[in-house]
Formats: C-alpha cells, structure tokens, sequence
C-alpha cells in the first residue's frame, strides 16, 4: 500500500473521482477496498472509476443508457445436467444456423472426448442464484422493465448466442464461470489444447456438464460452455449493463495490455459496464450482494446510477460481512 498509494497521496485532494486502468497484478486488486494506515479504507476518501482502457473517457461522456429501452434478461437457477431429449427442445427453440459462423472452431462440445477423472470438476446447481433471479426479476418489473428469465434447462447456449445484434439494456448471469492456467487445463478435457486466455476462460449454461465431461452431445445442440472467444464474437452493443454474478469473472491472464478473459470479451462484444467478482465468494453472499444491489439501483434517490448504488451495495455488505473477503471482490468496471 505504502508504494502503491503514498508517492501519489499528497498530489489528490479527499473526495477526488479517480479514473484509472489497472495494469498486471492491479487487475486482482480492489484499489478503493485497500486500507489506510488509520483503518479506514481507500474508497471512503477517494471516487474511483475502474476502466478498461483510456478510451472509455470518451465513450462516458458521450453514451445515454436513458435512450435504451427498460429490458432485462436474466440467467440463474440454471441445471447442469440435462438430458439428451431436454437439450434437443431447447435448441429447437432457436435459429442459430447464421451463429454457428461466429464460433469458428469453438464448437468444442461435438468433439469426443474421455470422461474427466476428477469429480470436483463437475458443475453443480447453484441453488441460490434461483432465488436470486427471482428477487430481481420481481424487483426490476416493480420498476416498469420487461423481464425474460431464463433458468433451469431454459438458459442454454442456443438462448445466449441468440441476443446477438439485439440484446438487452440489462444482462445479469448468475451461473458459474471458470478461468484455467495452460497448465491447469492440462487436467481438464474439454480444455486440452487450448493455450490462449480467451478459450481458457468462460461461463457454464444449462446442460454444460455433458460437453465439460466430454461427453457426445445430440446433432444440432451446442455444448452450455460458453468460451470468452464465444462471447467477443457477439454484437451485445445494445447492453449498457452486464452483472456476472458468477465465481472468478474478474480473472484472466493479465498482461500490459489487458486482461484476456471474460471483461475483455464483453467490451469486445460492445457492452457499457461489467460487474463482476475478482475471486470466488460464496453462493450465499454472492446472491445477498447482487440482490441488495438492485435494491440500491432501485431506490428513487439513486435514479438508477450504476457506480452509486454498487458502492452503497458494497459498503451495506461490508457492514454485515467485514472480511474483505466476502465484500472486496465485487468490482464495477467501465
């Protein structure tokens, strides 16, 4: 903290906005969750704005998300393990035969491959993120937005690839996410052979188990893993807003350049702002944050100001969690 902050301290005045774009090990740190020699914390004397690069200055001053119609979709309470007749009549539901074309060669789940040994390498249902979604489906139609909910075997793969070139104002995932090493994808099947940061990383849908667990998938069903290569192909420019309420969303391989994982994919693909968490927290507080987040983004006095009710979320849950730990992960990117 001391090199980090006290060559810079006595140029900023208290209560300055600090824009900033983190760099290498910076990526996995909260700047404004960092304590000071007296206890109190870095945000509580300084407004820090995170970026993705320099250019987003530009776009702030210039985007209105109040032009964009109140429309939400939401994935959460999604089932990993589907059957084969249950993965065929969802891909039913979707034309994606134009997709196919951005997936290039990522259409890993056609593939066979051999069962993963490892039986922690499966993904669960994550049985908070149903109440979860239901919490802020409710709340956000309280408030006048149109709301499509996509759980249980509805949140498939077919079902995201289809919001390209419309998608919606508001996008919150709440679903598991992943990030590998090239050497701890080594251990995991589905991921073998694959080096770049961009296909090491991503979010599980319904029915991703079969697919990870290489298992072979009916004709015409794509896989429920969704690679941040899958992602930064999509045109989601119509998002102001997307909420990865999903473990290790933040993370990628950091590099002065950048961070390659799921963030870069989402700019890629045109989204406004990124929520997401810089390590794993509990299903539990995940959802307690998220929900008391919308609740923040709700309250007549923010007038639905992101940065605003995100820093009132996270000091509401610091206050009834004090691990940093539990609260410090959450970041707000713009």
């Amino acid at each position: 903290m001391q090199l980090l902050w006290e060559p810079l301290k006595t140029n900023i005045p208290a209560g300055t906005t600090i824009y900033y774009v983190p760099s290498l090990l910076l990526f996995q740190m909260s700047l404004e969750s960092l304590s000071l020699a007296d206890g109190s914390l870095l945000g509580s004397r300084y407004h820090f704005v995170r970026l993705s690069s320099a250019r987003e200055l530009v776009k702030m001053k210039s985007k209105s998300s109040d032009s964009k119609d109140n429309i939400a979709i939401l994935y959460g309470g999604l089932q990993y393990d589907l059957d084969d007749s249950a993965m065929v009549e969802e891909a039913k539901k979707y034309d994606l035969s134009n997709l196919l074309a951005l997936r290039g060669e990522i259409a890993r789940g056609e593939i066979a491959r051999g069962e993963i040994a490892r039986g922690d390498s499966v993904f669960h249902d994550l049985q908070g993120t149903k109440e979860e979604i239901l919490k802020i489906e409710d709340l956000l139609k309280r408030n006048k937005w149109q709301v499509s909910s996509y759980m249980g075997k509805n949140g498939t793969e077919e079902s995201f690839l289809n919001m390209h070139g419309k998608s919606p104002k508001l996008l919150h995932l709440a679903t598991h996410g992943f990030y590998y090493t090239p050497n701890r994808a080594e251990n995991v099947d589905y991921l073998k052979g694959y080096t770049d940061a961009m296909s090491l990383s991503g979010l599980v849908l319904s029915g991703g188990n079969a697919a990870w667990l290489g298992k072979p998938l009916p004709k015409g069903v794509l896989g429920g893993i969704l690679s941040a290569n899958d992602i930064a192909r999509l045109d989601l420019s119509n998002t102001d807003m997307v909420v990865l309420s999903a473990c290790q969303t933040g993370q990628g391989k950091a590099t002065s350049e950048g961070l390659y994982g799921l963030q870069r994919a989402f700019k890629k693909a045109g989204v406004g702002t990124i929520v997401m968490s810089l390590w794993s927290v509990s299903d539990k507080i995940t959802s307690e944050f998220m929900t008391t987040f919308y609740e923040r983004l709700a309250d007549t006095h923010n007038a639905w100001n992101k940065r605003k009710a995100f820093e009132e979320a996270k000091e509401i849950i610091r206050q009834r969690h004090p691990d940093p730990f539990h609260w410090a992960a959450f970041v707000m990117l713009d």
